[in-house]
Order: structure tokens, then C-alpha cells, then sequence
């Protein structure tokens, strides 16, 4: 059987990413805004937003993506994400 580690909330998710900002740890995403694109780099900010889902999450200083925009990171996919 198939199995993989997955994320079911906005806040598991921030959580991990908050953690990998923290140790300076590189973040391998996968995003989906206008079709599916990979970003790699340091974590360098974790914004707010409206909701948990709008907050923002800047990757070396210059990129910018919505939480709820990302369907992985580092492998570990968001639990209702069927697309792959």
C-alpha cells in the first residue's frame, strides 16, 4: 500500500514551516497559483494575513506565496491534494 506523510491544516502547516525558518533549514515547495511550480530557498518571512490561509510566506527575500497556495513542502503533501 501507498502511504504518505501529509498536512491536513493550514496550521500543521505553518507550523512546519515556522519550524524550518527557524532551524535555517532550506524549504522545497510545491505551489499551486495559475498552474504548479517548485520554489526552493530559505524561509525568510512568515507574514499574516486576513485568514490562516492568506498568511504569506517569503522565500530568499524576494518571492512571496500564499499558505493555502501550498500544496507541499519537503515531499510532505497537503492530505487533500489529488492531484499528483
Amino acid at each position: 500500500m501507498d502511504q504518505r506523510q501529509t498536512f491536513g491544516t493550514h496550521e500543521e502547516l505553518k507550523a512546519f514551516l515556522t519550524s524550518l525558518q527557524q532551524e535555517s533549514t532550506t524549504a522545497g515547495l510545491l505551489v499551486d497559483h495559475e498552474g504548479l511550480s517548485r520554489v526552493s530557498g530559505k524561509i525568510t518571512a512568515i507574514s499574516p494575513g486576513t485568514t490562516i490561509a492568506d498568511d504569506m510566506i517569503q522565500i530568499n527575500g524576494e518571492s512571496t506565496f500564499r499558505l493555502g497556495d501550498i500544496v507541499a513542502v519537503n515531499g510532505i503533501f497537503r492530505s487533500d491534494y489529488s492531484e499528483c
